[in-house]
């Protein structure tokens, strides 16, 4: 499974920093990562358990639709582009 990107998150909600956020001009949920503690809270409130914690950054981490590769890029995100049966679609 993947983001679902709610339109209430309940992992930005439960959020003590701020960190999780949901970008309300293109309904993208997202993670400024420099703000993440790493406590877990949005891990533990996603009803899709998508999220995870990246070892590298010491951040929690989720799919944003590849917004700072792909799609500012002008391009579709990873998944979409990769598909082999052409089965994902992105956008409207």
């Amino acid at each position: 499974e993947s983001c679902q990107h709610c339109d209430n998150p309940p992992c930005v909600y439960v959020c003590p920093t701020g960190a999780a956020y949901k970008d309300e001009s293109t309904g993208i949920v997202d993670v400024h990562k420099e703000r993440c503690v790493g406590c877990g809270y949005c891990l533990a409130a996603c009803p899709y358990q998508v999220r995870f914690f990246n070892p590298v950054d010491h951040s929690a981490d989720k799919c944003n639709f590849c917004r700072d590769t792909n799609l500012a890029q002008g391009k579709q995100p990873a998944c979409v582009e990769s598909c082999p049966t052409k089965a994902l679609i992105f956008g409207d």
